[in-house]
């Protein structure tokens, strides 16, 4: 099983306001041999002009820093909400430790770094103060992967408390990581329906390709399992799948090995989708990262919105149901929106 740690990470900024957060000490303690270096605010570093980013995505500091804005935002109308009324994602961190090729946040933002924000009970407020009794899904690893980052930030386990207490609201836990999440405690010792941990699956060729420094494919279905059987609730995602040289085969034989060796019985429902971008963020990234088969393949531009042309995707989406219909019913694969 692959654990992401604190060692790959030199430097860490740290905000004024940060330090008076016991977050703050318990993130760096796990960083002894790091530099800490005292800053006013995250922006200073984060928002520069004139970046590397693509360097300081090769070598990532954190930033910790303290929210003072809003935690919660309403979803892209692009993004799955699994039939709740509405969609809604929670920023405690900002950036990803991986690096894959097609991610938009290289587009969204001009830094390689990690921000960490270190005030979750404020977010844990405001989501009370905001949500009621709506039926909603919040996605909690929307601008960055949890999972990947929770052997020094221990997110994860206080958003299962917080979840056990808010049965209304779903709460989604997306990751490439190949972590375990079994070693976690809630309070009643009682694992909820409304928290979901989302598994994004790819072929090994597409995460040799493009998926950069996220584990292979073995790894995460070990992940999957270990969940499985631990009790949680389990969704996997095939999202963004990717028209690459020889994608038929490389997603047939995909689908046919995962079947294999996962209990779809036991999985709560599936995210299907193509790879799907804003217009302007893929120009940015073209600017920031150079160019690879990604970002220079001829997109169509759909209101803003870059995708496949419709019959690519349609084949996509058809080759991919042919697979998984045998395994999960058609009302619990739920296909990304163009």
């Amino acid at each position: 099983m692959e654990i992401y740690s604190a060692k790959k990470y030199a430097h860490i900024y740290v905000e004024e306001k940060a330090y008076s957060y016991e977050l703050t000490g318990k993130i760096l303690s796990h960083f002894k041999d790091a530099e800490i270096i005292h800053i006013r605010h995250y922006k200073d570093i984060f928002s520069m002009e004139n970046q590397n980013a693509a360097l300081e995505k090769e070598y990532m500091s954190i930033i910790l820093a303290v929210n003072e804005n809003r935690f919660l935002y309403e979803g892209s109308e692009n993004c799955q909400s699994f039939g709740l009324d509405n969609y809604y994602y929670c920023l405690t961190a900002m950036n990803c430790p991986f690096d894959c090729e097609y991610c938009f946040l290289k587009g969204m933002y001009p830094s390689g770094d990690l921000v960490i924000f270190v005030n979750i009970e404020d977010a844990f407020r405001e989501i009370e103060e905001k949500i009621k009794d709506e039926k909603v899904l919040i996605n909690l690893s929307y601008e960055t992967d949890l999972a990947a980052l929770d052997s020094f930030t221990g997110f994860i386990n206080q958003w299962r408390n917080f979840a056990s207490k808010h049965e209304n609201i779903s709460f989604e836990i997306r990751t490439k990581a190949a972590v375990s999440f079994t070693k976690e405690e809630i309070q009643d010792n009682q694992e909820k329906d409304n928290l979901v941990y989302a598994f994004t699956l790819s072929p090994d060729e597409i995460i040799k390709r493009f998926e950069h420094k996220t584990p292979m494919l073995s790894n995460r279905i070990n992940a999957v399992n270990a969940a499985i059987n631990s009790g949680k609730n389990v969704r996997l995602c095939f999202d963004p799948m990717l028209h690459t040289n020889g994608y038929i085969e490389i997603y047939s034989d995909f689908f046919e090995k995962i079947i294999r060796e996962i209990d779809f019985n036991a999985v709560k429902d599936i995210s299907l989708g193509t790879f799907r971008i804003p217009a302007e963020y893929l120009k940015a990234m073209r600017k920031r990262y150079g160019e690879s088969k990604v970002v220079l393949y001829p997109y169509e531009n759909n209101n803003g919105i870059l995708s496949y042309r419709k019959e690519t995707e349609e084949d996509f989406i058809m080759m991919a149901k042919r697979s998984l219909l045998k395994v999960m019913p058609e009302d619990k694969i739920f296909v990304a929106k163009e």
